[in-house]
């Protein structure tokens, strides 16, 4: 197994895809970090947590595209058909393919970080989070790129067709989409307010408020409305259910470590679902793999 390693990381270190996406990597760091950088300082200041979890976003389309890429070119090849007629065993070649790309997800993470740190401390930003948790987190996040890894390396080694690729976009684009439209659906309150809608104005101190108004348009004081079952909350078992699923997503996974999702889940509870999402992908492609036709 150790020389299908060493030839898969050849590969993949003369694969213009991985290059291509390092620079691409390299050009979206510099340009979020410069466009945000008025947010790592000052009040309300966001810190370095932001640009650092933020390439989980891009790393969601970036690292199973250069996977797929990489893992399909073998079937087009003949070099699966080779290897196992050398005595490489299904699981061997499986497994080699799973560690390099993962290898390659990792590359991505530490570039990114060489490239949106330095950026990030010249333009006065420090980390908000204790040392504690901002490992935490670190480690949450290679266990969701390993967990994406995974889930594309499964789908890759178990369709030939060239339009596997189209097939792993579009499945990351929906595990984002999903999380999103499921995080928005959970954070509806059990209560609102009973009113028509809100509109906003600029108060005394020049500030821009929001103020209630009732169907004629008129402005209502908060002592002036009552709290009224919301229709658009979701309630148990459902909610349960639908929390799980998404924690258990990588997409779901992805929000959580970026700080978009209102609901507060540990970052270890995050790395925890990570790497047994992982785990699941890697035993149901190895066992489908082991019984497909090569031919």
């Amino acid at each position: 197994m150790w020389k299908l390693i060493c030839a898969n990381t050849f590969v993949m270190l003369r694969s213009k895809r991985l290059w291509i996406g390092a620079a691409a990597l390299v050009v979206y760091d510099l340009g979020i970090v410069n466009f945000t950088i008025s947010g790592l300082r000052g009040p309300g200041a966001t810190g370095l947590e932001a640009q650092v979890f933020g390439f989980l976003g891009l790393a969601a389309l970036l690292v199973p595209v250069v996977t797929v890429l990489f893992v399909n070119a073998d079937y087009h090849d003949g070099t699966y058909r080779s290897k196992l007629s050398v005595g490489h065993s299904r699981a061997a070649v499986y497994l080699a393919n799973l560690l390099v790309s993962a290898l390659a997800g990792l590359f991505y993470f530490a570039l990114h970080l060489l490239v949106a740190l330095p950026v990030g401390y010249a333009g006065g930003g420090t980390f908000m989070l204790d040392p504690g948790e901002l490992a935490v987190r670190m480690g949450a996040s290679i266990l969701v790129l390993l967990s994406l890894t995974a889930i594309t390396v499964a789908v890759s080694m178990l369709m030939t067709h060239r339009a596997v690729t189209v097939v792993v976009i579009i499945m990351m684009a929906l595990l984002l989409d999903g999380a999103s439209l499921l995080e928005n659906c959970l954070a509806q309150p059990p209560q609102v307010r009973d009113v028509t809608g809100t509109v906003e104005v600029v108060n005394e101190e020049g500030e821009t408020v929001l103020r209630y108004v009732d169907r004629e348009g008129r402005e209502l004081k908060v002592s002036e409305t009552e709290m009224v079952p919301n229709p658009y909350y979701i309630g148990e078992p459902l909610r349960t259910g639908l929390c799980l699923v998404n924690d258990l997503l990588p997409g779901g996974q992805i929000f959580h470590l970026m700080g978009l999702t209102q609901r507060q889940v540990p970052a270890w509870s995050v790395g925890l679902n990570a790497g047994a999402m992982a785990l699941l992908s890697t035993a149901l492609g190895l066992g489908l793999f082991r019984r497909k036709d090569l031919r």
